[in-house]
């Protein structure tokens, strides 16, 4: 009797906390508290610090969350305040999170993000405990169901990022939408009818829409291709593979500027930490490869993140141009090889040098 009363006791301490009454779970590791049973049972459960409470009525285990890093800590907050407040939407970067889509800054660690949430059309905009709530004029169209939550559909998350984070942030959401399947046509169409009904900021989200390629390969290298057209420097291509005047490929750019024959390289440190490979051999490997491309008569710029964040990028790229077009003039063209876009097929004068397994 009194080994069956310990057990019982025991398995009441260790319960998992979606089988206790009144708590039920909702997708994502978390757990919904329903009528005062469960509101009882999830704030002893948070006081006794097995769960972390992230909106009203709604919490995670404690295990999960130490699983987790910060941006996905980030993405479970929104899931939560969505959940907490279903009359609301998730829009801008909260929306972006759910969906999926590249979030240009987004640092393993706390930032004190709110959590963005609109009514469709007019409400009370008063910002709570973890949160902040527009009024946006939206469509049935501009929303969509992700995890069970309200949210922003892809193209009206790109508008309404444009306008909470700037356009950098929303050509990196653009150009992960398109690599992920969503439509050109859809933001497209939502740029379209913005510009139409004369919506604040249409004009710039057409821009962005413009400008959005799956040829990006990472947030870094969006920010660096709006830097470009903000700069003005036209006719920029990328991912584009350098030929030697031997017929030899040296390698596939980030950026390639014809008119100068400049190339421009971004290097990430994620590139160097291992994850693919030994980072000093890459990095011999890169220094190899930038030294070949000068030698057959190219200007290389190489950008870091750091200089996009600190804005060294553009000055330095400005300088260089007007240096490579006094040079150009006065020289005459240095180039002689070839260059080839990623969607050619590369000749076989030129794979006979790839390596074979």
């Amino acid at each position: 009797m009194g080994d069956n009363s310990s057990t019982r006791g025991r398995t009441a301490a260790t319960r998992p906390l979606d089988h206790k009454p009144g708590l039920r779970p909702i997708g994502s590791g978390l757990i919904r508290a329903d009528g005062p049973t469960g509101r009882s049972a999830l704030a002893r459960a948070i006081h006794a610090g097995t769960a972390v409470k992230l909106a009203p009525a709604v919490a995670i285990g404690i295990e999960e969350w130490r699983a987790a890093d910060w941006p996905e800590r980030r993405r479970l907050r929104c899931l939560a305040h969505a959940h907490a407040h279903p009359a609301l939407v998730l829009t801008g970067v909260s929306a972006a999170r759910v969906l999926g889509l590249a979030i240009l800054v987004d640092p393993d660690r706390e930032t004190d993000e709110p959590v963005h949430l609109a009514h469709v059309g007019r409400g009370k905009t008063k910002n709570g405990s973890g949160h902040v709530v527009r009024s946006l004029c939206l469509e049935e169209s501009d929303i969509t169901i992700v995890d069970g939550v309200r949210t922003t559909t892809a193209a009206r998350t790109i508008h309404d990022l444009r306008e909470t984070h700037g356009p950098e942030h929303a050509l990196a959401a653009a150009d992960d939408a398109l690599r992920r399947g969503h439509g050109r046509g859809a933001i497209s169409a939502l740029a379209t009818r913005l510009l139409g009904s004369r919506t604040r900021g249409a004009k710039a989200t057409a821009e962005v829409a413009m400008l959005a390629s799956t040829l990006s390969e990472s947030p870094a290298e969006s920010w660096t291709r709006w830097l470009l057209h903000c700069l003005g420097i036209a006719a920029v291509l990328q991912q584009v593979y350098i030929v030697g005047p031997d017929g030899r490929p040296i390698r596939r750019v980030d950026f390639w500027i014809p008119a100068l024959a400049m190339v421009i390289e971004f290097h990430g440190w994620k590139k160097y930490d291992g994850r693919y490979g030994d980072g000093d051999v890459i990095s011999t490997y890169e220094n190899a490869a930038m030294r070949e491309l000068a030698n057959c008569g190219i200007d290389v710029v190489q950008l870091t993140w750091r200089m996009l964040v600190d804005g060294s990028a553009g000055p330095l790229i400005m300088q260089r141009v007007a240096a490579r077009r006094e040079f150009l003039e006065k020289a005459g063209p240095q180039f002689t090889g070839e260059v080839f876009l990623r969607h050619e097929k590369l000749p076989d004068r030129v794979t006979r040098f790839f390596r074979r397994n």
